[in-house]
């Protein structure tokens, strides 16, 4: 097989995707109908691909890691592509999964001295069912005001390739902006998924008056 020198490389969040082309070029005078093989774990690409006579055309490949690569290994592979005359092209792949993005980011206004319940929902992107710890924090104010809550429950179990609600009840009798990030782990793998929650507290308004 003729190797390519270049390597591609591939660097995404975790349970993101990235994808790149690799062009092939076909000089002969008849159509290849070609079985790529490729090795690698969380690499995948077309199983048949048609490249015409004289033809430049790009085979892509994706990448979409479902766990992060540790202490900046990457992960290596192949791609190889069986030609019709019995030769071959091989292409060498690496891919880099990094921190996980936030699920999302979310913002709401809420009265102080009520109590506002917040449903986030959560992936389990494995076919085996997950239990997720539940890590509550309140980055700023970075002083805490006690009469300030978040609760809910310590973990979650998911089953596999499913999702759940986890609700969120917050309080606080203080006016202001309270950020905080809701993670949710597995402590065997250490992988996680995680949301920033911002609560912009407004005056409590009118309560209502006892007769």
């Amino acid at each position: 097989a003729q190797a390519a020198k270049e390597v591609l490389n591939f660097s995404c969040a975790v349970r993101c995707k990235e994808t790149r082309n690799v062009m092939l070029h076909n000089k002969t005078g008849s159509t290849w109908t070609l079985s790529p093989v490729i090795d690698g774990e969380f690499f995948s690409g077309p199983g048949h691909f048609i490249v015409e006579s004289g033809q430049h055309k790009a085979y892509e490949v994706v990448y979409q890691p479902l766990t992060m690569t540790t202490e900046n290994r990457k992960r290596t592979g192949s791609i190889f592509f069986p030609l019709p005359d019995g030769t071959g092209l091989l292409y060498n792949i690496s891919g880099f999964a990094d921190y996980p993005k936030p699920i999302s980011t979310i913002t709401n206004d809420v009265p102080a001295k009520t109590t506002h319940t917040e449903v986030l929902s959560i992936q389990n992107w494995l076919r085996v069912p997950q239990r997720f710890t539940v890590y509550r924090e309140i980055l700023k104010p970075e002083r805490n005001d006690p009469t300030t809550s978040l609760k809910g429950l310590d973990y979650i179990d998911i089953p596999g390739l499913s999702s759940r609600d986890y609700k969120l009840t917050f309080e606080t009798y203080k006016e202001g902006n309270i950020q905080s990030k809701i993670t949710f782990r597995n402590d065997q793998s250490g992988e996680y998924q995680f949301y920033f929650v911002t609560y912009k507290v407004t005056s409590p308004g009118v309560m209502a008056t006892l007769r």
